[in-house]
């Protein structure tokens, strides 16, 4: 018969009975070491550092460890809510605007660590669009017919200025 015992220490005893009822029994200290490391893996978003996103982010992953039914998992930075694991699933959700490389760490008793890291944006403002001027060449300020926007039918190419702090302009 397979032996299965947990890490640590364990007493191990045993006993041969023979045919008549009779029994010897045998004691030893068993020593268990675990060196596997804790399984972490993403179920989504998958990790893209080029993810913004408008509202809250929903990072999931799951945990799972051979021997440590509980293993320990820390997360920075710190999520605004973290819920409960269910079956080693964790789900962490993210609501302040702001660039995040967030990194999850996961060590089991035995001290055998496993790191993952999600990066991505929260950006719920809108860029901001301003006109930053207009071709002053041939304008007369006391003169509204050769205002800008008043060219009789000329083009004119105002200058404007875009900016996002957090994503950046896509186009």
């Amino acid at each position: 018969d397979d032996l299965f015992l947990p890490p640590g220490e364990s007493v191990v005893t045993f006993t041969a009975t023979d045919a008549s009822g009779k029994s010897s029994s045998v004691e030893f200290v068993a020593i268990v070491t675990d060196g596997q490391a804790p399984e972490v893996a993403f179920i989504e978003p998958q990790p893209n550092s080029a993810t913004w996103n408008d509202g809250d982010v929903q990072l999931s992953f799951s945990v799972a460890d051979a021997t440590d039914p509980n293993p320990e998992v820390i997360i920075a930075p710190e999520p605004a809510s973290l819920a409960q694991p269910e079956n080693g699933m964790y789900t962490a959700t993210y609501s302040a605007d702001g660039r995040y490389d967030v990194t999850i760490r996961v060590a089991d008793f035995q001290g055998n660590q496993s790191m993952l890291v999600s990066r991505f944006g929260i950006d719920r403002g809108n860029p901001t669009l301003t006109v930053a001027g207009f071709p002053t060449e041939g304008v007369d300020p006391n003169n509204e017919a050769t205002f800008p926007l008043l060219f009789n039918g000329e083009s004119v190419s105002p200058v404007f200025a875009a900016a996002d702090p957090l994503a950046g302009i896509a186009h």
